[in-house]
């Protein structure tokens, strides 16, 4: 894909996640849709040198923690790990009830808690 149709490509999804951003904050799936998206095509390179470093313009431009969309987009990951989803447009939001601060404490517990209950956990 040449420069100016990734760049257009671009400019459409921060469009798209500017209006989830600011108007649909539940819909957490499809911005981690869109945020996948910009890291596995590569996107992010029209505007900067690293993905973090455009995270980083991209959440202030919004007014939003950075912090913020890295959990959104740990936790679709996350979900996808778990759910043996492989390909992006798999990811649908209407089969996820948990949310990315769930996902997040789960990463964060299965570690250290036995295998058993981590496994009645996963099925929650």
């Amino acid at each position: 894909m040449d420069t100016k149709k990734r760049r257009e490509l671009l400019e459409d999804i921060e469009l798209e996640l500017s209006d989830l951003i600011r108007h649909d904050r539940k819909n957490w799936v499809r911005t981690a849709k869109l945020l996948l998206i910009i890291e596995q095509d590569k996107l992010y390179e029209v505007r900067d040198t690293s993905y973090t470093g455009y995270i980083r313009k991209l959440a202030y431009n919004n007014r939003i923690n950075t912090s913020t969309l890295w959990r959104i987009k740990s936790a679709a990951k996350l979900f996808m790990e778990l759910s043996g989803i492989t390909d992006l447009n798999e990811l649908q939001e209407q089969h996820i009830i948990a949310t990315p601060e769930q996902l997040e404490i789960y990463r964060k517990v299965r570690s250290i808690v036995p295998e058993k209950i981590m496994d009645n956990l996963k099925e929650r």
